[in-house]
């Protein structure tokens, strides 16, 4: 009997030190951080917040028409992850994106606007961004620079006598100036888009 109190005693610290063990290699839970567009950022164009822009009539230099209806608009997340195999919790980062998707109703072509916290575009990941698509194109654009008084905004831009305020002109993947450019702003978003491909321009009808 006092030899089997002994064994007791010799394997409860054995017992107690594997249990510690244990414990100390539990990996916390992971954690998650989310980032929201604001109010403010979702006024900086006319897409998620004027229900006049749910549908969007563009008319050529060449008297083509060209008609988008929004369909519905998705909440999307970009996620970025640090991982932490030392044993401490893997961190998750979530940016909200906004996607208005639309249904082209008269002529060819597409439309769709991505408004993210983050915005992955060609190898560059781009805070605070808007992704718009018009036909083949897309143009990206922070959105930072519409609705504010900066280098890269114009004051007054004029197109068929139609008169517009602080514009911003994106080109085509951010780079391509060759193939086509937007002017962007506030108030109409992609209000005016040239196709130097096919020498045509296309201006908002509001």
């Amino acid at each position: 009997m006092k030899t089997n109190y002994k064994i007791i005693l010799y394997l409860l610290p054995i017992v107690l030190l594997f249990t510690t063990c244990r414990k100390n290699t539990t990996k916390p839970a992971d954690q998650h951080f989310y980032y929201y567009l604001t109010k403010e950022q979702l006024n900086k164009t006319p897409y998620f917040t004027n229900p006049a822009f749910d549908t969007l009539t563009y008319i050529s230099n060449l008297n083509d028409t060209l008609v988008f209806a929004k369909t519905k608009t998705d909440t999307l997340w970009y996620i970025s992850s640090v991982f932490d195999p030392g044993g401490t919790a893997d961190k998750y980062y979530h940016y909200q994106q906004l996607r208005n998707s639309y249904a082209t109703i008269k002529g060819e072509g597409k439309f769709e606007v991505l408004h993210g916290k983050q915005v992955f575009a060609y190898n560059l990941v781009l805070p605070d961004a808007i992704h718009i698509s018009y036909l083949d194109f897309n143009f990206y654009i922070r959105d930072y620079f519409l609705g504010y008084n900066h280098s890269k905004v114009i004051d007054t831009v004029e197109f068929n006598n139609l008169i517009f305020l602080q514009a911003t002109l994106a080109s085509n993947n951010r780079q391509d100036t060759l193939s086509a450019q937007a002017y962007i702003n506030k108030d109409f978003g992609a209000f005016h888009v040239l196709d130097h491909k096919k020498n045509r321009n296309w201006i908002i009808s509001k």
